[in-house]
């Protein structure tokens, strides 16, 4: 009595049709979409793996290689995709190694996390981001060298907003201050960001607190281009630290010395 086609039953009686079939074997228009955004979600989850994927191989061969010596082909083998993947998710390989640099800063966002949550003083804190940020800056020269020199604000800018887009648990955690230095681009937006903190009690004018910022700014990166050809070497990194933070040092003594 009734069709194959239109009904299932176990032959005890007609049964409700199947509501996302028609009675010719074709899928209703609301069963069709739904398996296609089920489809494009698989396909976005996929997308969103493999340029996670391409980020943590780009990073891996960061650590062991210079960002100029490294060419699309390498990443790719190295993340198991083709060439044409890295162009799907990176505008140039240059991009990529950029935003593959910005996982070389999250020992020193990970210390400035618990060095803004302690109660030192701001000048001690500013005296130990800087420590932080050099142990990373002179183990990996020639990439601190491309993100913080070489490239422009907007371009690192748009590398920190894309790896924690991928990387989202990374920065969760932190404070509105913390938040507004880490993702402040500009080393001397930063740097000048605690400086203020930390000479506010001094009274010094902002063109004094800016001149020194320069001279911080300018002797870290003097000191750390000494170290270009060389930091990889055994012991290297740790002196350049040291030189620094003695430099450092003597010039925030010079600064209190001159407001006593």
């Amino acid at each position: 009595m009734f069709g194959n086609n239109l009904y299932r039953g176990s032959g005890d009686g007609p049964t409700i049709p199947d509501a996302g079939v028609l009675t010719d074997g074709r899928m209703r228009a609301p069963q069709r979409y739904r398996i296609v955004q089920k489809e494009q979600r698989e396909l976005k989850r996929v997308a969103k793996s493999k340029k996670a994927d391409l980020i943590r191989a780009a990073y891996t061969l960061l650590e062991e290689h210079r960002p100029q010596d490294l060419s699309i082909r390498a990443i790719a083998a190295a993340a198991d995709c083709t060439t044409g993947a890295v162009y799907r998710h990176f505008e140039s390989v240059d991009h990529l190694l950029l935003v593959a640099s910005v996982k070389f800063l999250e020992d020193y966002m990970a210390d400035m996390n618990d060095l803004l949550k302690r109660d030192d003083n701001p000048l001690f804190q500013h005296v130990e981001m800087w420590r932080s940020f050099g142990r990373q800056a002179f183990a990996n020269v020639d990439v601190f060298e491309m993100m913080f020199w070489q490239c422009d604000e907007e371009a690192l800018n748009d590398a920190i907003f894309a790896y924690y887009q991928e990387f989202p648990e990374s920065w969760r955690r932190l404070s509105g201050f913390q938040v507004m230095v880490f993702f402040s681009s500009s080393l001397k937006e930063r740097n000048l960001l605690t400086l203020r903190r930390c000479m506010a009690e001094h009274q010094l004018k902002e063109s004094t607190i800016e001149m020194i910022n320069d001279i911080e700014i300018c002797s870290f990166h003097g000191l750390m281009m000494e170290y270009r050809g060389c930091y990889r070497e055994p012991g290297k990194a740790e002196e350049g630290l040291m030189r620094y933070m003695e430099m450092l040092d003597y010039m925030l003594g010079a600064v209190r010395v001159l407001v006593s």
